[in-house]
Formats: C-alpha cells, sequence, structure tokens
C-alpha cells in the first residue's frame, strides 16, 4: 500500500490561497501564531500603480498592490526566510510524481493555480463556475485510492481529492500565475519572527514606494495621477469618467483598510 500523510497544524482563512499553506509551514517552523493574511498583506499591498489603458473598458487603472503570486513569493520569500521553486509539467503524470516525491521527502507542496469548477468540497462553485487561480498545500497521498489529502485555505477540514478531478483543476493556466500542472516546492531556512518580517516589509515597500523605478509606480505614479486627475472629465466620456471613479473610491476604501494594518504592524515592531 502506497500512502503518505504529513500531520500539520492549519489555520482556515479564505482569499489568501497563494500563502495560507505555506503560512502553515511558517506556523509549524516557529510556533508563532500569524494575523489573518499577514504574508499576502505584506506581500501584494503597500505599492502604487497608475496605468493608462485606453484600449481597455477601464481607460485609467489604479492598483494599491501586485496579487500576482510569483512576484509576491519574490518579493517576500527572502524576508521570512524560505526557498521555492516552481516546476511545471505538460502531463498529469510528471507533476503527480513529483508532488508525491516533496511527500515522501516531508515536504508538503503547494500546487496550483487550480480551477475551482473541479473541487467538489466547495458545492457552490464546483461543476458551476470556473475560477482558474486557486492554491492548496498538498499534504499526503493514496495510490491505492488514487487520490491526494490537501488544505484549503477555505476549509479547516482536511480535503481529500480524486486524482480524476486534481487531474482537471490543475490543467489551467492564469497569466502571472502559473502554467497547467505546476507543483511549487517550499523549504523554510532560519525563518524569523513576525515582527521582524512586518518591519522588514514596511521598510522595503517603503524604499520601492519613495524611489520607484519607473515613473508610474509609487511616489511618481500616484503624483502623475494627482496631476492628470482634474483633466479626466474633459477627456473622456462621462460613462468611461464614472467608471474610473468607481474604481477610485474601491481603490481608497481597500487602501484605507490595508493602510490600518499596517500601521498596526508597524506599531507592534517599535
Amino acid at each position: 500500500m502506497q500512502k503518505k500523510l504529513i500531520k500539520l497544524e492549519h489555520h482556515a482563512h479564505d482569499y489568501e490561497c497563494m500563502w495560507n499553506g505555506i503560512e502553515d509551514l511558517y506556523i509549524r517552523e516557529t510556533g508563532e501564531t500569524l494575523p489573518p493574511n499577514f504574508f499576502f498583506s505584506l506581500a501584494s499591498f503597500g505599492s502604487f500603480c497608475y496605468l493608462k489603458t485606453p484600449k481597455s473598458d477601464l481607460k485609467r487603472m489604479i492598483a494599491l498592490g501586485d496579487g500576482r503570486t510569483k512576484q509576491m513569493y519574490e518579493f517576500l520569500a527572502p524576508i521570512v526566510g524560505f526557498e521555492y521553486k516552481h516546476y511545471e509539467y505538460k502531463m498529469f503524470e510528471q507533476a503527480i510524481r513529483k508532488a508525491k516525491s516533496e511527500i515522501d521527502a516531508g515536504y508538503p507542496p503547494v500546487l496550483g493555480a487550480l480551477d475551482m469548477y473541479y473541487l467538489p468540497y466547495y458545492s457552490k462553485i464546483y461543476l458551476k463556475e470556473h475560477i482558474p487561480f486557486h492554491y492548496v498545500l498538498m499534504i499526503g497521498y493514496d495510490e491505492d485510492a488514487q487520490c491526494i489529502d490537501l488544505l484549503d485555505c477555505g476549509r479547516k477540514e482536511v480535503q481529500t481529492l480524486p486524482y480524476t478531478q486534481l487531474r482537471k483543476a490543475w490543467y489551467c493556466s492564469y497569466s502571472g500565475l502559473s502554467k497547467p500542472n505546476t507543483v511549487c516546492a517550499v523549504r523554510l531556512h532560519n525563518a524569523k519572527t513576525k515582527y521582524q518580517i512586518a518591519e522588514e516589509s514596511l521598510a522595503k515597500k517603503s524604499e520601492m514606494f519613495l524611489n520607484p523605478q519607473v515613473n508610474f509606480t509609487g511616489r511618481k505614479g500616484l503624483q502623475k495621477f494627482i496631476y492628470e486627475l482634474p483633466k479626466l472629465k474633459s477627456e473622456l466620456t462621462k460613462k468611461d469618467y464614472d467608471k474610473i471613479l468607481l474604481n477610485l473610491v474601491m481603490f481608497l476604501v481597500q487602501c484605507l483598510q490595508f493602510l490600518t494594518f499596517f500601521v498596526e504592524l508597524w506599531n507592534r515592531t517599535k
């Protein structure tokens, strides 16, 4: 019988799927407790980008941060103290073989992106809606039953997923996130405390904002947006202008929420 399971304490928290499993590994390694969305917030938010997108439905795009998985990993991995490597395969059999070898070596891998359309434990989405940018942490497998065991950010319990469903969910790609059949191998080395991580992340974000490498990001991008905002009403149609204003309001609400989060983190590091 070929069956393996790595026992791991799991803290479920929705909407941070690409980080949830890595946070579980960090908690096991350090014994730390983490605030909700800790790694996701530090890696994604705290920056600014202003783009002119005349060919898009939204003619001016404002972003609070970068939510692309690989870019977030690249930013936060050296700060936290973990190494990672993405393995992309053409065939499901190659990918599952690599994932199982990670389990055999004692290292739960991150699988994804996955299409939630094929995840039966999400009953409201299953076979109803394609959402091709979800991630899970694989913690075991059972060759006889042809299934894997996994931890999912939206579920507290360990989930079992048959190979037949995993094959379909795994065969998806999303620009900036991953290609089909992607396995991410993770190794933690000398992980820092959450306060060290917060302090270093905020300091690096501050430097990136104040001294951006291109003029549409950070401080320069914000200054450019402030200068051009009064002109937009005369340059664009009312419909396009209203869309930009709505997007701006949503952005500012989000900005306020995460600014509060960052201030709390900063105060705790003092």
